[in-house]
């Protein structure tokens, strides 16, 4: 695995969890909005179809996770494995990472690199 795909792979994380954040919006606006209304079954029926797609996408995002935190794992302890929880798993900017590790951007992204060079090739 390349290291823009062990990247983009690391990234699915993040944004599986602003898919979660904006379903569980929508969730509570179509909540607040059949509270509103008279008991509508149109209503009710889209409130539970999304109840349950926010359920199998928070599963899926547990899973996610449990499976990145492994995988960073392999990066040792120490900077490296600390930079890529707070990337990929924290979902931090390169420059709010950079000020956390008291770091210039540019050893952030040398550190990255690294970090992702001492993760498995393959993964399953």
């Amino acid at each position: 695995m390349t290291k823009e795909e062990k990247k983009r792979y690391l990234s699915g994380y993040t944004q599986l969890e602003r898919s979660v954040e904006e379903r569980l919006g929508e969730l509570e606006r179509l909540q607040t909005l059949q509270s509103r209304l008279p008991a509508g079954e149109a209503v009710q029926r889209s409130a539970a179809q999304l109840q349950r797609q926010l359920e199998e996408e928070m599963d899926a995002c547990v899973r996610k996770r449990a499976r990145i935190s492994s995988l960073i794992a392999g990066a040792g302890e120490g900077t490296a494995r600390i930079l890529l929880e707070y990337r990929y798993l924290q979902g931090c900017t390169w420059e709010q990472i950079a000020e956390k590790l008291h770091y210039s951007t540019m050893q952030i992204h040398r550190i990255h690199n690294r970090a992702l060079e001492k993760l498995p090739s393959e993964w399953n």
